[in-house]
């Protein structure tokens, strides 16, 4: 029974990275995973928190993070701390 599930979510998961097998659903979660994750494809995690020197994969991520953590930062008030 098990088996079948795992089948299944192959299948829904049609898009597959050619470097790591990761497997995704959607066209466009796969070329985001291509442009930004791939860390067997030589991506690199390149965008970095000014703040705190946090490393993330995606531009959105990071953005992310900085109003999550840094939300006093942006408005020059007490900074915060992850």
């Amino acid at each position: 029974m098990v088996f079948a599930g795992a089948a299944m979510q192959a299948q829904l998961r049609k898009y597959a990275c050619s470097w790591c097998m990761r497997r995704y659903k959607q066209a466009s979660s796969l070329g985001r995973h291509m442009r930004y994750e791939c860390e067997n494809a030589g991506k690199k995690k390149e965008q970095v928190c000014h703040v705190c020197g946090k490393r993330y994969f995606r531009p959105d991520t990071l953005t992310e993070h900085i109003q999550a953590c840094h939300f006093q930062f942006l408005y020059n008030t007490t900074q915060a701390s992850c």
